[in-house]
């Protein structure tokens, strides 16, 4: 992990597919705006603005559906202070990372496998949005976990996937790789 600093969200957010003329950021601000556009019914603030916690404010329960190191979590958890956030991932080592390494955060982890429910309990199943970035190549049978991604909606809730099913392979020694 010497790589990564738990303290700077952008030193454990990378997407090697994106380039050098943009930042894993940008996929949070896209990811945000669906979910005010498609769930709320309104723009979001501009760019990295911070939501204040006043009326303006939505308590939203959102899911991310491979929350890798957390950025993402850490990332809304600090930018929309109302929504109750929950992360999900298949990795021992990033659970422990999640858990031991990353500065104090309300959001919650799960160390599932994709063929698991997304609760614990039928009430925890409900999302108002789910997400998820370049981790569906994890899932055994995507239309099974799209489907229960669909299951665990609110109504009128969005499930947005950014992933690079059309890019070209990295090398295991190109710099990006190494970060991980």
């Amino acid at each position: 992990h010497a790589k990564r600093n738990p303290n700077v969200i952008t030193s454990y957010a990378v997407h090697r597919w994106m380039g050098p003329q943009r930042k894993t950021l940008d996929h949070y601000i896209l990811i945000r705006k669906a979910i005010y556009e498609m769930v709320l019914g309104r723009l979001p603030p501009p760019g990295e603005e911070v939501t204040s916690t006043g009326e303006e404010s939505y308590p939203l329960r959102v899911f991310d559906g491979g929350c890798g190191l957390g950025a993402g979590l850490m990332w809304f958890e600090e930018h929309e202070r109302t929504w109750s956030m929950t992360g999900h991932t298949i990795s021992q080592e990033q659970y422990t990372w999640i858990t031991k390494d990353l500065p104090e955060h309300k959001f919650n982890v799960r160390l599932l496998t994709y063929d698991k429910p997304l609760g614990e309990n039928e009430s925890d199943d409900k999302y108002h949005a789910i997400y998820s970035i370049e981790a569906s190549i994890h899932s055994p049978n995507l239309s099974n976990t799209i489907k229960a991604w669909s299951d665990a909606l609110e109504p009128g809730g969005v499930i947005v996937i950014i992933d690079d099913f059309l890019s070209v392979g990295v090398s295991r020694d190109d710099p990006d790789v190494d970060l991980f």
